[in-house]
């Protein structure tokens, strides 16, 4: 039987990303760098943690301890990796670990985590073209392990969710109802108050909350218009009832953080509750409000996401809008 916490112990991990040359900066109580699994060129989505495990937040959206990442650097079954790392055959493999099963009401389960997908070219697009924003941004959310897609019986979705998979919210491509009528739905078992992609913003020292799936895509949007896609996280808070718990906050402590809550009675409610607790961890932070801005098709704009159509002369000019994601001060739409 294989001893892997003797394995972890003889080989720690911090000292095998030396051996292999993995670069990494302490942050905290993690270690953040570029992934060495999909050879990541920007951004620091590869951490490992105190507890001697390691997870990747971006396009491998992995994670586990020294012999899972020696095994998925060099290839094979577990057996073979436990080999190169200690010189020793194992005389048993443990079998690998089941997927999560949802449960439904009705008994019957399914496994929609282990049935998320990458879009295609053409599905990114069409996204794009839904939700009014440049493709790039669809691609970087994607990139960034908060968009995936489900081949659902109604047809495809576009869902927002990251590597817990605690929360996943998901919407029909093309900007169909559900059978139900509803634009969005929570994926089973899904916590809906739980913020979506927490995670990935531990390698970021700014960091944007937004509030639902299109105004997630908005940010990454606005965040390649700005070129901060490689200094800014995102965070999803799926609705204005969401909540950060006391792990969350201590993980957005000392970043610069600017929230985008809805311009209407709930989402006000909730970016002030944001705001007072986000106050005592945030070195810097400000809150966009889009109250009397109109878009280009008379409506009021209303949320991140409806200022890619917002009506130009709303806006002294399109600079200062394509500079929403250009952390510093931001006298038209901060308030501190």
């Amino acid at each position: 039987m294989i001893a892997f916490d003797q394995i972890r112990q003889r080989v720690p991990l911090l000292t095998y990303c030396q051996h292999r040359g993995i670069a990494l900066r302490h942050s905290g109580q993690v270690w953040i760098g570029r992934c060495p699994i999909h050879r990541e060129r920007n951004g620091a989505s590869f951490v490992v943690w105190s507890d001697a495990h390691w997870s990747c937040f971006g396009k491998c959206s992995r994670g586990g301890d020294v012999i899972d990442l020696e095994r998925a650097l060099g290839g094979g079954s577990v057996g073979e990796a436990v080999e190169r790392l200690t010189g020793r055959i194992p005389q048993f493999v443990p079998p690998p670990e089941e997927p999560r099963k949802i449960t439904k009401k009705n008994g019957a389960s399914w496994n929609w985590s282990s049935a998320l997908r990458h879009g295609n070219e053409n599905e990114l697009a069409t996204l794009a073209s839904d939700r009014e924003i440049d493709v790039g941004g669809c691609r970087l959310a994607q990139a960034r392990g908060l968009l995936r897609f489900l081949d659902h019986r109604e047809g495809v979705a576009w869902v927002v969710t990251d590597s817990i998979r605690e929360n996943a919210v998901a919407r029909l491509l093309g900007g169909r109802l559900w059978a139900n009528g509803a634009k969005a739905k929570n994926l089973p078992d899904s916590r809906a108050k739980r913020p979506i992609g927490i995670f990935e913003t531990i390698g970021f020292e700014n960091v944007t909350i937004v509030e639902g799936g299109p105004d997630a895509l908005a940010a990454f949007h606005f965040a390649l218009k700005a070129g901060t896609e490689d200094i800014v996280g995102v965070v999803c808070m799926t609705s204005a009832n969401a909540e950060f718990s006391a792990g969350d906050l201590a993980r957005l402590r000392g970043k610069s953080v600017r929230l985008f809550p809805h311009a209407d009675e709930k989402g006000r409610a909730g970016g002030l509750r944001w705001l007072a607790q986000l106050r005592p961890v945030a070195i810097h932070l400000d809150v966009a409000d889009f109250s009397g801005l109109i878009k280009s098709n008379g409506d009021r704009a209303k949320d991140l996401n409806d200022l890619t159509s917002l009506a130009l002369n709303d806006w002294a000019s399109r600079q200062e809008l394509d500079e929403l994601m250009a952390f510093g001060p931001m006298e038209r739409i901060a308030a501190q």
